[in-house]
């Protein structure tokens, strides 16, 4: 049995400790893009968000077509999105590929101001599982290089 996972993020956000909170993430929840989603895997659309690996993230914002990729309502079920009226699927897990891993996706972006070293920063997203899906990982996180 091939089991599947979808993962939607929200929204993404980085700051320096609780004194001080810049976001240092460019368009954290997505909204600003070229171009409206109007196929699945077009995170490209997506200004200053690019895929970390072959995966093919999906982009879903409210001015796509509702049956594919709309929000809240879309092929994967129904959420509405934590901030503005756009977030991001990613295929986390499930399946085997030819080296015996299961398939995953993931999203980079480069911030707007490097980090500083010995400086406490806090960071935070969202995540929902899709309506569609039955299976989810035990853990998300997040690397900083």
């Amino acid at each position: 049995m091939k089991t599947k996972l979808l993962v939607f993020i929200f929204t993404f956000a980085l700051s320096i400790n609780d004194n001080y909170c810049q976001n240092l993430v460019p368009n954290p929840s997505f909204e600003d893009y070229t171009t409206c989603p109007d196929n699945l895997a077009q995170l490209h659309y997506v200004n200053s968000w690019y895929s970390a690996s072959n995966g093919t993230p999906d982009y879903y914002n409210s001015c796509a077509n509702p049956s594919l990729l709309g929000v809240p309502n879309n092929v994967d079920g129904s959420q509405a999105a934590k901030d503005g009226q756009a977030y991001i699927g990613i295929y986390g897990g499930g399946g085997t590929s030819q080296n015996g891993n299961g398939h995953r996706e993931y999203i980079q972006v480069e911030l707007l101001e490097p980090l500083i070293e010995d400086e406490f920063y806090n960071y935070k997203f969202h995540v929902s599982l899709a309506d569609d899906y039955s299976y989810a990982v035990n853990g998300m996180g997040v690397l900083f290089s």
